[in-house]
């Protein structure tokens, strides 16, 4: 569990997963545990895959300008800075790779599909590790930095999800998702970073994210095939609250 002194605030920023999160009423196990927590989105993940971060002086640069922008907005600063506390969300979110066309006509070879071409546990597991460079660089770049860093989940991928509606089996998500997160948590836990699981209870046997915790629109008014919702939001919020914070968990 992190160590959060009490003059410090808590903030909570990454993709556009963060939305669910800032959309949600607060627990009051969260203020009780953490105090004030700042909430914001940094903007869209694709660029996550890619390094996008520097050390610079005290702290740590984006160098997307939608993220530094963003962070500046709601910061006072484009930085991450030694006085916060970060969390931040990216564990779990794999859909930069199952939503890939490729995998209409190929499987992981632990799957055993038959009509399609296997994708070895190596391959698979490179795949995944060369999506998630970009957020491993950053939490790297912040415990450089010494500053406190604590990685957050992303929500269970969605049975409704494009990728699977387009063709991609679901079994098939279902293998990428937890390959990623495994690959995650392994990771993670060598480098000393926290990580705030995903919600017990949100997931159905297959781990898919359940259908009354998926949000329906987008911010834009637009049909949401891939997002969690509010309800989803506070749940996570309880759970860094009882991860990082020391508060009971809910129930």
């Amino acid at each position: 569990m992190a160590d959060l002194p009490d003059h410090a605030p808590v903030t909570i920023t990454g993709n556009s997963h963060v939305i669910a999160l800032a959309r949600a009423e607060r627990p009051a196990a969260l203020t009780q545990a953490l105090g004030e927590v700042l909430v914001y989105p940094w903007g869209n993940g694709r660029h996550e895959s890619e390094v996008f971060t520097r050390r610079e002086g005290d702290g740590v640069a984006l160098t997307v300008p939608q993220y530094a922008t963003a962070t500046e907005r709601h910061t006072g600063h484009p930085h991450l800075r030694p006085d916060r506390h970060w969390v931040v969300l990216g564990p779990g979110h794999a859909a930069r790779t199952f939503r890939d066309p490729t995998w209409r006509t190929h499987a992981p070879a632990a799957l055993r599909l038959p009509g399609v071409e296997p994708v070895s546990d190596g391959l698979l597991t490179a795949l995944l590790e060369r999506d998630q460079r970009g957020l491993r660089a950053l939490y790297r770049d912040a415990l450089a930095a010494g500053l406190q860093v604590v990685a957050l989940s992303a929500p269970p991928p969605r049975r409704d999800h494009r990728a699977i509606t387009d063709g991609t089996p679901a079994a098939v998500v279902a293998h990428l998702d937890t390959t990623a997160y495994r690959l995650w948590e392994r990771w993670l836990a060598a480098e000393g970073v926290p990580l705030v699981p995903r919600p017990a209870g949100t997931a159905d046997d297959e781990g898919f994210l359940l259908p009354e915790l998926a949000a329906r629109t987008t911010p834009r008014g637009t049909p949401d095939h891939h997002h969690a919702n509010e309800a989803y939001g506070a749940l996570a919020l309880a759970e860094l609250a009882r991860t990082i914070g020391g508060a009971a968990p809910l129930g």
